[in-house]
């Protein structure tokens, strides 16, 4: 039988700020495909790239986040697991509203 923990508030910041942190971080790398890449001849090249980091990123963190979080909360620590999707979720809607803002 799986024993539930107490709620802890260091483990639900801890699992938010791993979730946005991670929202962050692809933003970033795909802010900075987009200034590494030139385009040559009249091309998208740094559209394609900032694309394909922002897609690739968003994949790989969204299945770590839902993967992570869902172990988690199968474990007993429901604030860590539930914190981190939370995290995930938040910062998703907030690079997307960076995005439409830009």
């Amino acid at each position: 039988m799986i024993e539930t923990s107490t709620f802890r508030a260091g483990r639900a910041i801890v699992g938010a700020l791993v979730g946005v942190v991670a929202q962050a971080l692809v933003l970033g790398a795909a802010f900075l495909a987009g200034r590494l890449v030139k385009p040559q001849g009249g091309g998208f090249e740094d559209l394609v790239a900032v694309l394909s980091t922002l897609v690739v990123g968003e994949v790989v963190v969204a299945l770590a986040c839902l993967i992570l979080g869902i172990v988690q909360i199968v474990r007993g620590k429901r604030d860590l697991g539930a914190s981190l999707i939370a995290g995930w979720l938040v910062g998703g809607v907030v690079g997307f509203l960076v995005i439409q803002a830009g």
